[in-house]
């Protein structure tokens, strides 16, 4: 039987560090712990599980830690792994298995990371596992590779049913940012010597977790223009450049580009999914839920892992559902629209919450007690629910009390101002209205916003503020066709008072 290293680099993982070895110690036979300056209690643990514990002076280069660990290890097999990972107990007994032959050859594991704040859960095949030689040496400064060399080297790769679980990304989304922003600097100092498709990818990804989309954009579009790049990963660079086209009101371009991404991976329950809500966009409601069903089918296979593909992501049932029942709402379908309500109240993992939110969907008065029930326990992701079934609550008096208690615990929503402003239009506090649509004006994010503005000052007879909105239009949305036609059509309306 072949021996196995388990092999890692590691700076102040104290916290999590023993369970990953926990995970692996069964079929290690040597523990290798590089540390890169540490100043926690990193290293007592890894010694604590027998590691050989070796510093390593770090210089903002992944690959040479990970070769300086890997010129410790001295078994047949080398597994690496994080310190935010762990085997699964199947996992261990497939490397068992694979210890037991004798091949030189590096091994796909799938690597899923958990994010439970966005519920979308992303499996990568990644080479984690393989022969070793002296000839072997990981590449890349950050988001480091092991697999060119592998193949340079001439090694069969084979794909196992291994699974490692990640748990990196399962943490805020500022603490997302502060990681990525770190990696930033590594990634642009790497592709400035190595302009390569898979550097671009990455650097896209990272503008994206930072939310600079233009320069996020721009990787993207640099990693397609290498015909090079793996199908799967020219698919998430079409995908992420439709969703960034929709934010900025381009539908065509986006149209484009989810097409795109579908030539080549049509087996993908994100794509689809962006491809659902890029044909609502467009009120193609048919292509729309077409897609959506398509996502709901993929999605299940690969939730039963009856799918196996280069990059996986699974989408949790909020995502799918909340955008069923925006679906369901243009469709005019009422069946459709209480089926898909119900599973997305399904998805919630609180019955107190769950069962306000049915009420809330069904359009019935809520006690003192629920409403406080349904404040104390809603989080984000919960609050993206109400908001979905606020719009067409009724039962004013429970509504104004929500709105208003929302607004205090989330003050910075866009989307909660614009469903209170509405809400104040309903009950004509006017005033109120113009104030909160004032706010979101500044955003210059929604050109529905002005032309709700527009309706107010009309109905005020404010027509010089009408004046000035419909020239803010003019100036900030002359890029998309369907509000330079409104405009138009309401200066011809309008022309006798303006």
């Amino acid at each position: 039987m072949r021996t196995l290293t388990l092999s890692m680099i590691v700076k102040n993982e104290a916290h999590r560090l023993g369970e990953c070895l926990q995970s692996a110690k069964e079929i290690a036979d040597e523990i290798v712990i590089v540390d890169t300056g540490s100043t926690d209690e990193t290293v007592n643990v890894a010694e604590s599980y027998g590691a050989k514990v070796f510093f390593f002076k770090w210089m903002k280069d992944f690959a040479a830690a990970r070769n300086f660990a890997l010129r410790k290890s001295t078994s047949d097999l080398i597994l690496y792994l994080d310190a935010d990972e762990k085997l699964t107990s199947k996992s261990v007994k497939e490397i068992y298995r694979i210890k037991q032959k004798r091949e030189v050859a590096g091994y796909n594991c799938k690597v899923t990371s958990i994010e439970s704040e966005f519920g979308r859960d992303n499996s990568m095949l990644y080479v984690r596992l393989f022969s070793n030689s002296d000839s072997i040496e990981f590449s890349g400064k950050v988001h480091e590779q092991i697999s060119p060399s592998l193949v340079a080297n001439n090694y069969k790769i084979i794909d196992t049913n291994i699974e490692i679980i990640h748990t990196g990304y399962d943490i805020s989304l500022d603490a997302k940012k502060e990681k990525a922003r770190r990696n930033l600097e590594l990634l642009l100092n790497e592709y400035s010597v190595n302009k390569s498709a898979y550097y671009a990818y990455q650097l896209g990804l990272t503008y994206q977790i930072i939310e600079e989309e233009k320069e996020s954009a721009k990787y993207f579009e640099l990693a397609l223009s290498d015909k090079k790049l793996s199908k799967n990963f020219r698919a998430r660079c079409y995908s992420s450049l439709a969703i960034y086209d929709l934010k900025n009101h381009n539908v065509s371009l986006a149209e484009k580009n989810i097409q795109d991404a579908l030539k080549e991976n049509n087996e993908d329950a994100f794509t689809h999914l962006v491809a659902s809500k890029i044909y609502l966009r467009k009120q193609d409601l048919t292509l729309s839920k077409q897609h959506l069903e398509k996502a709901i089918r993929q999605n299940n296979k690969s939730k039963s892992e009856k799918t196996k593909s280069e990059s996986i992501v699974v989408l949790d049932d909020y995502e799918i559902y909340s955008h069923s029942v925006a679906l369901a709402k243009a469709m005019n379908d009422k069946n459709y629209l209480i089926s898909s309500g119900q599973k997305l109240i399904d998805s919630v993992k609180n019955s107190e919450v769950a069962n306000t939110l049915t009420k809330v969907f069904k359009n019935t008065s809520l006690n003192d007690l629920e409403t406080q029930n349904l404040l104390r326990n809603v989080d984000k992701r919960r609050f993206e629910i109400v908001l979905l079934f606020l719009n067409d609550y009724n039962i004013i008096e429970s509504k104004t009390v929500l709105l208003k208690a929302l607004s205090t615990k989330f003050p910075e929503s866009i989307e909660l101002k614009s469903i209170l402003a509405k809400h104040y239009t309903s009950i004509n506090d006017n005033n109120a209205a113009i104030q909160l649509y004032e706010e979101l004006k500044n955003s210059k994010s929604d050109p529905s916003i002005y032309f709700y503005l527009i309706s107010l000052y009309i109905s005020e007879g404010n027509l010089l503020e009408v004046k000035n909105l419909v020239s803010e239009i003019e100036t900030n949305f002359s890029n998309i066709p369907e509000v330079s036609s409104r405009v138009v059509i309401l200066k011809e309306k309008l022309q006798k008072y303006l």
